[in-house]
């Protein structure tokens, strides 16, 4: 899907959509996967968005998106501590997504935060005797917190802000749409940083350059 969006020439059609919308749909069927759904439809309602909306309202509302990795952190504590305050909210988007908010206040409780993380004990359904040692991490900001450490956490949020400013500099609302549904996937899904899983990964290295050749400030990709 971010293959798609990036790749497609002009405006999306109809079939864009209906193609993102049978491949999601093919993911709920099999794989179960409720978030991947809701991330496809909340890329076809963006996408829609971008390409029907005046450019200015466009470009002060993805502006706001390169601090969204911090406020997703922010966002990953909050669940996990209204979970423990057995707030209803918290109980009922834990049942949704299938325990992932469970899970996170497990190894946030039983792991310390260090600068450069450490090794997490995960336990997959099929190696535990029963279904409540399983032990799986799916919150990709606290496996990177927890993990990999603050240093490499740090760096990644610092990639991202610079990349998402620089993306909006050139005005590649597309890329910054991708770069956001990717930051979003990372609350259910602990690949967000593995780029053998997340191709999407490579937008970041935008981040390391000041001149993209090919691209110039104004020019738009829509």
């Amino acid at each position: 899907i971010f293959l798609r969006i990036f790749n497609a020439k002009g405006k999306f059609r109809v079939r864009d959509y209906l193609f993102i919308l049978c491949i999601e749909s093919l993911n709920l069927l099999g794989p179960k996967s409720k978030t991947s759904l809701g991330l496809g439809i909340l890329a076809m309602l963006a996408m829609f968005f971008i390409e029907n909306t005046n450019r200015r309202l466009i470009r002060k509302i993805t502006s706001k998106i390169k601090y969204l990795p911090i406020f997703l952190i922010g966002v990953s504590l909050l669940f996990v501590v209204s979970y423990y305050s057995n707030s209803a909210w918290a109980v009922l988007l834990n049942a949704f997504f299938s325990g992932i908010i469970d899970q996170a206040a497990y190894f946030w409780n039983h792991y310390e935060v260090t600068l450069f993380g450490q090794v997490l004990e995960n336990v997959s359904s099929a190696k535990a005797t029963t279904l409540l040692q399983a032990r799986m991490l799916d919150n990709g900001y606290f496996y990177m917190l927890l993990g990999e450490g603050v240093v490499f956490t740090a760096i990644f949020v610092a990639l991202a802000v610079n990349a998402t400013r620089r993306l909006l500099r050139y005005r590649q609302y597309r890329c910054i749409l991708i770069l956001a549904i990717m930051f979003l996937w990372g609350l259910m899904e602990s690949a967000l940083f593995r780029l053998e899983m997340n191709v999407a990964l490579l937008l970041l290295a935008v981040g390391l350059y000041p001149n993209i050749k090919g691209w110039r400030s104004g020019n738009e990709k829509y």
